[in-house]
C-alpha cells in the first residue's frame, strides 16, 4: 500500500470512529449542539493520547532497564 493510500486509509478509519462517537454522545447528550459534542470528543482523544505517551514512556524506561540487565548478564557470562 503506497504512502498516500495508507494516509487516506487513517483518514477514513478516523472520520468513521468521529462519525460514531458524535452519534453515541448524541444519544447520551439529546441537547447538545454539534460544537459542544465535538469539543468533548476532541478532549477525551487528547486525554486517551497523553495516557498512551505516559504508558510509552514507562515503557521505554522498563525497556531501558531490561536493555541494561541483559548487557551486565553478557557481560558477566563472558
Amino acid at each position: 500500500m503506497a504512502q498516500d493510500e495508507a494516509e487516506e486509509e487513517l483518514y477514513r478509519r478516523a472520520a468513521a470512529v468521529i462519525d460514531k462517537t458524535i452519534e453515541q454522545r448524541r444519544s447520551e447528550f439529546t441537547n447538545a449542539q454539534l460544537e459542544d459534542l465535538l469539543i468533548f470528543i476532541a478532549f477525551n482523544e487528547c486525554k486517551v493520547r497523553i495516557r498512551c505517551q505516559r504508558e510509552i514512556e514507562q515503557f521505554n524506561k522498563e525497556l531501558e532497564s531490561l536493555q541494561a540487565q541483559l548487557a551486565d548478564y553478557l557481560e558477566k557470562t563472558e
